[in-house]
Order: structure tokens, then sequence, then C-alpha cells
């Protein structure tokens, strides 16, 4: 019999989230071993190649600047609280 993604992977789906043996597994679905060990490999890579990169916003504007007569300068992108801005400040 041949198999598809859309009919096999809910097996194999079941077969990793059980604690049944391969062998016991194959036997009561009446898969071979190979049968079951190549699926599970396509399940994998299907899987891992499911995700995909999120990159973080680029902020381009400060939300507030401190510029200090020595030259410093803090750059919030954000708001913070006052004791963590005088924290940065000392």
């Amino acid at each position: 019999m041949r198999h598809t993604a859309k009919t096999i992977y809910p097996l194999i789906k079941r077969y990793l989230e059980g604690n049944q043996s391969q062998k016991s597994f194959c036997e009561s679905h009446n898969l071979s071993l190979a049968v079951l060990n190549y699926w599970i490999s396509k399940y994998r890579q299907s899987a891992a190649s499911a995700f995909i990169e999120v990159k973080p916003p680029v902020i381009t504007q400060a939300f507030a600047e401190i510029s200090f007569a020595s030259g410093n300068q803090i750059r919030l992108l954000a708001p913070v609280s006052a004791a963590y801005l005088l924290d940065l400040v000392q």
C-alpha cells in the first residue's frame, strides 16, 4: 500500500507522542519498519521547515535622549521607570 503525507502523518504523530515500540506500532498498523522510519524522517523535515524567521521591528527613533556635558548620551527606546533611569544616570 502506498501512503501519502495526508494519510500517514496522523499515524506518525500518534507514534511519536506515544510510548509504543516501533515493532509493536508497525504490527498494529500493518507497516514495515522501513516505511515507519521513512515517514518519521519526512514528518520531522516538514515540521522543521514549517518555522519562519521572525525579525524584531527596527526602531529608528528614540523615545527619549539624555545628553550630558561630558558628551555621554543615554538613548531610551521605550519608557522606563524613574528608578531605572536614576540608576542609569548615576
